[in-house]
């Protein structure tokens, strides 16, 4: 926060004075978010197709499993089921343990049930009636709740985790030393980021005003409350993109490196999906390269030879998965939500 608002008041007259706009520092409070999933994506769409694409419907089988996270209790214990009944896709069942004279002192009731039907999470009694448990029931009907909400709307730690995807689609990177703030460079760009965020703002019901004495638009009121401040081509503004964007960088491509060597040191990937996961990575990385070149450039050029050799390494690996090559690979492509018996 302090380096976004020093960058604010070094930069912000002299963008109203005629300098280069390098971009915009953006941040957001989204606390306590809750907004429908067809208006938000609807905000995501207006940037273009691909966009709209970060904001996915997700299944009941999926709103269940985030529910359970949510919907945690100590009192409880709350389990999915390996092998559901063939009327569900999902299932999950919710025990209480509760105690009891003997020498094992406790005993499992399993008290209730949370099923996928119909698209949607209903509450169940356990197979056996008499072993109905109110406490379980209740912590059922919550898990059934939060997940038949999730299916509609969307929560802050999904809001948060799609607008850091439209951030990096966007070319920006996280700001290393401003925890939660990220650079959007060019006019471009950080102009469909202010919209996206400005059209948040507005679906949560939010006000807009300005930092005193700048052009620094400032939100109030509504759940979703944006931080758009821009930066221009002034000393303390280059060096905070050229720092920022390094080390971004250099980040972004030690965590490739990273999953690279740890994979190859269980025997290769256990999926195809994602290696090329990891090759559209490299790819994308290049790319966000290239929009920093002219405050980065023998950086940029340095790491674009890595990032070429260790796309290659990438791809060595995705040919001897193919070929049945590596001993750490799965059978399967992908990761199934639930696992089956």
């Amino acid at each position: 926060m302090n380096a976004a608002r020093t960058i604010a008041s070094l930069n912000g007259k002299q963008i109203t004075a005629g300098a280069e706009h390098l971009g915009d520092i953006v941040s957001w409070n989204h606390r306590g978010v809750d907004l429908p999933r067809r208006a938000v994506r609807e905000c995501f769409a207006a940037l273009g197709a691909d966009f709209a694409a970060i904001v996915e419907d997700i299944d009941a089988t999926q709103a269940m499993g985030k529910a359970r996270l949510r919907c945690r209790d100590k009192s409880v214990i709350v389990t999915l089921c390996k092998r559901p009944n063939a009327d569900t896709p999902a299932a999950m069942m919710i025990e209480r343990e509760l105690e009891q004279d003997g020498e094992d002192g406790v005993r499992r009731v399993y008290g209730a049930r949370t099923r996928v039907q119909n698209d949607h999470v209903v509450v169940a009694p356990p197979p056996r009636a008499e072993d109905e448990d109110e406490a379980c029931m209740g912590h059922a009907r919550a898990i059934a709740s939060c997940a038949n909400h999730l299916l509609d709307f969307v929560a802050a730690t999904d809001l948060g985790n799609m607008l850091v995807a439209a951030v990096l689609k966007l070319g920006g990177f996280p700001m290393r030393d401003a925890g939660g703030f990220y650079f959007v460079p060019g006019a471009d760009r950080s102009e469909k980021a202010r919209d996206l965020l400005t059209a948040l703002a507005c679906l949560s019901g939010g006000s807009l005003d300005y930092l005193d004495g700048t052009d620094v638009p400032v939100w109030s009121g509504g759940t979703f409350v944006p931080i758009v401040i821009p930066a221009a081509d002034s000393p303390a503004g280059l060096a905070t993109v050229a720092t920022g964007a390094r080390d971004s960088l250099q980040g972004a491509l030690s965590e490739l490196s990273e999953q690279l060597r740890a994979a190859r040191e269980k025997g290769g990937f256990a999926f195809g999906t994602t290696i090329t996961k990891r090759i559209d990575d490299c790819e994308q990385l290049m790319a966000t390269a290239s929009l920093y070149r002219g405050v980065l450039a023998g950086f940029v050029d340095v790491l674009d030879s890595d990032v070429a050799q260790l796309r290659a390494a990438f791809q060595a690996e995705l040919d001897a998965w193919k070929e049945g090559r590596r001993p750490g690979q799965s059978e399967l492509d992908e990761c199934p939500i639930i696992e089956e018996e």
